[in-house]
């Protein structure tokens, strides 16, 4: 083979992978946007609520507690719940993508639920994940620790958590994060739409769309 045939042919083959990975980046941006979902799938009965239940706007967050990207969009979704604290509620759905201290940390979320101590012990875990969710060494005790020192009866947690009910609304949530094609943490649906762009300019915007306000107000 000549070396200017070798060049031609080197510069088809890179035409050739130049066309594919176009391809590839439309079809998977194309595809990127999850369907609207239905509203029984978004919203369970056993599904943990923030804000008021007829509010006309509702988030819904497919979580992990361990998931570094939840936490910080934590004060965001905060932030929108005290501006509009009669019109947008947060229903959220766990997904533990993080193993076993992502189920441990669902299953003292659910304890305080439980205990109607929610909101401060969700607040405690996101503010405390950098030291008991390390990826590298998690130390759940210390996530039990944070949950304490707010309110939560440990031993009232414990026998919640040994009734089973956590793992049931686990493998129920893990099912319609499944049936609605959730991939990865934090997935939010604004009144069963999806947040398409994973940005909480983006999320507040939706939710003044929803409300017929500018993305300002």
């Amino acid at each position: 083979m000549t070396r200017k045939t070798w060049l031609i042919l080197a510069a088809l083959v890179a035409l050739l992978c130049a066309a594919a990975g176009a391809w590839w980046f439309t079809a998977r941006d194309a595809g990127s946007g999850a369907p609207a979902a239905s509203a029984e799938v978004m919203v369970r009965p056993h599904s943990p609520v923030q804000g008021p239940v007829a509010a006309p706007v509702t988030i819904v967050e497919f979580f992990d507690p361990a998931c570094e990207a939840c936490r910080a969009f934590y004060p965001y979704v905060k932030d929108i719940l005290a501006r509009h604290p009669q019109d947008v509620r947060l229903v959220l759905r766990y997904v533990p993508l993080h193993g076993e201290v992502s189920q441990q940390a669902i299953h003292i979320l659910e304890a305080a639920q439980a205990q109607q101590r929610l909101a401060p012990v969700l607040d405690a875990l996101m503010a405390t994940q950098p030291t008991w969710a390390a990826h590298d060494k998690p130390q759940p005790d210390l996530a039990w620790a944070a949950a304490v020192q707010v309110g939560l009866d440990r031993a009232k947690a414990q026998q919640f958590i040994a009734s089973g009910a956590p793992d049931k609304l686990i493998q129920a949530d893990s099912a319609d994060a499944q049936a609605v094609g959730i991939s990865g943490t934090p997935s939010f649906f604004v009144n069963g739409q999806p947040l398409t762009t994973q940005h909480p300019d983006a999320l507040n915007a939706m939710v003044q769309q929803a409300l017929g306000k500018s993305p300002g107000r």
